[in-house]
């Protein structure tokens, strides 16, 4: 059964990928005709090839910034198309290395010339310009901190903006003389143009009450207190920013698959969201309730890493958590996957569990409640060949998680 849903993973995952994506957009929207192209994020590199499919030696010049090495045959021969990789998760010397290229890249400009952005998610680790009081090491403590915080992506990235030129709407103050034209893969919720990659192109003012608000510890708010709102805030033109694809497309394109299988598919259209474990849990406590079929739906969850975390990530966390629920359970299985192929500081996607995960894992001497308490989640699943490994997807839509609850005797699709 794990096969069959990696494979309905894998075939949704076909269908959102960048470049297929925006060369669909493209062919059926009046775009004007891109003289140049900026991409970044962890989609940026399929994104550019749509483009480039479309438009082809019109472009006469490209700054892509990415996360993932090799990128796709189609832009390695391409002539002006120069690729760029940064940070990821945390920020780094690439990072800014690569704000600096993409200040200079634009400055070089002609005015008026026609700009087709493309945004994915991880853009806000990926590239960074940061204010002069405002140090690398300072950039990397922030971030450390927010992705084991236990806040939700919003909440993180209002903090990001606050100490950042680019973010806020630096990018679109820095592009005030082109015209733009933004297209996105998004990764955030309710698909918001301010959240996604910090909203590069998003100018709001609005994130000051949200950060007030959040539980920091004081190093932190002092930093915000002292470079706080960014320069480029509120201080940007309008760059409206058009969404290709989001999770519920993945969802959708999962279903149908399903559906064609002659599987019940139910699709679950509120987002996941909160504690890691506590939604595997549930996930799991409405598989063994629900009737023969499977079970759909995607977001992303938030983990608190204790003070030494182990090797995992979100979705390796959930999988775990929902193995305990599942466990002496037959008939069910889960699989939870990072849609861009990443989770948490793995190499993996996330993984899948059955009702003899946790048997199987005892019978190696483990316990999972306490791989769990120290977010060690994936060097269990790993330990017992239940990871699930994609590699860079070319998207990034937030997470998956499919649940399947069919009798012994059923044989699945074959794939």
């Amino acid at each position: 059964m794990y096969q069959y849903l990696r494979s309905l993973l894998t075939q949704g995952l076909f269908a959102l990928h960048g470049q297929r994506l925006v060369q669909a957009y493209l062919s059926t929207h009046a775009v004007p005709p891109p003289q140049h192209v900026i991409a970044v994020g962890k989609a940026a590199a399929s994104m550019t090839a749509g483009a480039y499919d479309m438009f082809g030696s019109n472009i006469r010049s490209a700054l892509v910034i990415v996360r993932d090495l090799p990128i796709p045959d189609s832009l390695r021969a391409t002539p002006n198309c120069r690729v760029v990789v940064g940070g990821h998760p945390l920020p780094d010397e690439r990072s800014l290395t690569a704000g600096s290229l993409l200040w200079q890249y634009i400055d070089g400009l002609p005015p008026q010339s026609e700009v087709l952005c493309l945004l994915s998610g991880g853009a806000s680790a990926l590239v960074e310009v940061l204010p002069a009081n405002i140090s690398l090491q300072d950039l990397q403590r922030v971030n450390s901190w927010l992705l084991g915080s236990g806040l939700d992506i919003g909440q993180i990235n209002a903090v990001r903006k606050h100490l950042s030129l680019l973010k806020g709407g630096g990018l679109a103050a820095r592009l005030r003389r082109q015209h733009v034209t933004a297209l996105a893969i998004s990764d955030v919720p309710a698909d918001d143009p301010a959240i996604l990659g910090s909203g590069p192109l998003t100018a709001t003012a609005a994130d000051a009450p949200t950060v007030a608000s959040l539980p920091l510890p004081s190093w932190l708010r002092a930093l915000l207190l002292a470079h706080s709102p960014a320069p480029a805030m509120g201080a940007a033109p309008a760059v409206s920013v058009v969404i290709i694809a989001n999770n519920q497309l993945l969802l959708s394109a999962i279903a149908e698959r399903a559906h064609c299988d002659g599987i019940a598919v139910t699709v679950d259209t509120q987002a996941l969201q909160g504690d890691a474990q506590a939604a595997g849990r549930r996930l799991a406590e409405r598989l063994l309730a629900a009737g023969e079929g499977l079970l759909v739906q995607g977001g992303e969850t938030t983990v608190q890493l204790p003070a030494a975390p182990g090797f995992g990530g979100r979705n390796l966390t959930l999988a775990l958590a929902a193995a305990t629920v599942l466990a002496g359970n037959r008939d069910c299985w889960l699989l939870a996957s990072g849609s861009d192929g990443s989770d948490g500081n793995t190499p993996y996607a996330g993984a899948w569990v059955d009702g003899q995960t946790l048997a199987r894992g005892q019978a190696l001497g483990m316990d999972a409640m306490d791989y769990l308490r120290r977010a060690d989640a994936g060097t269990y699943l790993q330990r017992l060949g239940q990871v699930v490994s994609t590699g860079p997807t070319g998207t990034n839509v937030r997470d998956v998680v499919l649940g399947a609850r069919l009798p012994e005797h059923h044989s699945p699709p074959e794939i």
